[in-house]
């Protein structure tokens, strides 16, 4: 029983010695650690941990602008009851859209940026935000 204790606190500081942050947000969740391990969110993270540069296709299925939009503009990704946060490994953007105006995203690269949007054709420009 106490190895099991002292395996769950290792693991646990294991995860928050990460540079990005991975934690179950609802308790309610039946979604386990295992299956999260399995998932190509945790796949990418664990490249980030690596300091292994992503393709830009990892980075569509987890972060595309269409189908995941919440990924695209503040870099997390919320998983059944999940919560994966890219932050640390992501730059922050302003975006200027024809119709639209700015809007700030978070983006690993320009490139991704762009390639990432919806409608990348309607994008006027493409500014990196500093950081402080």
């Amino acid at each position: 029983m106490q190895s099991e204790t002292c395996n769950q606190t290792h693991e646990q500081e294991r995860r928050t010695a990460m540079k990005g942050v991975v934690y179950k947000f609802n308790p309610e969740s039946s979604f386990t650690e295992e299956q999260v391990k399995a998932t190509k969110e945790w796949s990418l993270m664990m490249k980030f941990e690596r300091g292994e540069k992503p393709t830009l296709d990892e980075l569509e299925r987890c972060f595309g602008d269409l189908w995941h939009p919440d990924g695209y503009c503040d870099a997390t990704v919320r998983l059944m009851g999940w919560f994966f946060n890219f932050r640390p490994y992501f730059r922050r953007y302003l975006i200027n859209e024809k119709y639209t105006g700015w809007r700030e995203v978070y983006a690993y690269s320009k490139t991704a940026a762009r390639r990432l949007n919806s409608s990348p054709s309607r994008i006027l420009e493409i500014v990196e935000v500093p950081k402080k």
